[in-house]
């Protein structure tokens, strides 16, 4: 198998309407690839993160790994999302159901609830910690960055939670 030959899936988190949201790659079923791989398919993908599907270990009902562009991620909620989203979307869990997953930042929960034609994807994540950086940093502008991003990607889930499109803000 080549490269070439797998397929990765976009899915826009945290909405309904194609091409809001939080954009995600997800590769259902990953082939036994090294952190460089995933790392290019990542690139090739050009989403802020990709999440590859693994085998799982004992006790878990599913195993996940998340890469950037540029790094391998601990943890990522928009990806986490877009993964059960199009899980459940292909039929491969239930809408309804809660299920366990690995992936670098530990052992983590997640339940499907359905609302009418769709779904909610609820986390439970621990507390994650916050990495240590050095002031001023390239590290900190980039948790910086990312931060706010998260910010932004939470007010536009609201918002369409809510119901607001942008032409309401103009």
């Amino acid at each position: 198998m080549t490269t070439a030959d797998l397929s990765v899936t976009i899915v826009d988190a945290f909405t309904r309407h194609p091409g809001a949201g939080n954009r995600a790659g997800v590769m259902l079923d990953a082939p036994p690839l090294d952190a460089e791989e995933m790392m290019a398919i990542a690139r090739a993908v050009s989403a802020s993160e990709t999440a590859f599907l693994l085998p799982p270990s004992a006790g878990a009902d599913f195993a996940m790994r998340y890469f950037s562009p540029a790094a391998e991620v601990d943890f990522c909620g928009h990806a986490t999302v877009a993964t059960f989203h199009l899980l459940a979307e292909t039929g491969r869990v239930q809408a309804a159901g809660r299920y366990v997953f690995d992936c670098p930042a530990g052992r983590l929960e997640v339940e499907l609830e359905p609302i009418g034609d769709h779904c909610r994807v609820w986390i439970a994540t621990r507390c994650l910690r916050l990495p240590t950086v050095k002031r001023g940093s390239r590290q900190s502008q980039l948790f910086l960055l990312q931060f706010i991003r998260w910010c932004i990607v939470s007010i536009i889930a609201l918002a369409d939670l809510a119901g607001l499109r942008k032409s309401d803000f103009t």
